[in-house]
């Protein structure tokens, strides 16, 4: 467990560094101790669903992919797609933490 606590301390802590070699003066010391504490209790939480959940395997990464919607074009960028042990699709979204199952005739698709 103290592995895991010192992975989620170095990953908040690289992606706060990240940031802020982008905007060094965007981030004050506090706003940055503070940050890590939000990102670490993201990346705990997240780390529990992953670990409740079933069997599956990353399917794609930042899929992009072209829709239409009653004859309105779209351009969307799928976060996360897991393909699940029974061969449904599980799309995750982080922004807005939204998943939804695909149908297993999902699976041959791809996208435009």
């Amino acid at each position: 467990m103290r592995t895991r606590k010192r992975m989620i301390q170095r990953a908040a802590t690289q992606a706060l560094q990240d940031f802020a070699a982008r905007a060094p003066h965007r981030l004050g010391l506090r706003f940055m101790q503070l940050e890590a504490q939000r990102l670490q209790r993201l990346l705990q939480a997240w780390l529990d669903v992953e670990r409740e959940r079933g069997e599956f395997s990353v399917h794609a990464l930042e899929q992009k992919a072209h829709a239409e919607f009653n004859g309105l074009p779209l351009r969307l960028r799928v976060d996360r797609i897991d393909k699940l042990r029974d061969g449904r699709f599980l799309i995750i979204d982080y922004k807005t933490k939204n998943a939804k199952l695909l149908d297993q005739r999902m699976a041959g698709r791809t996208a435009r």
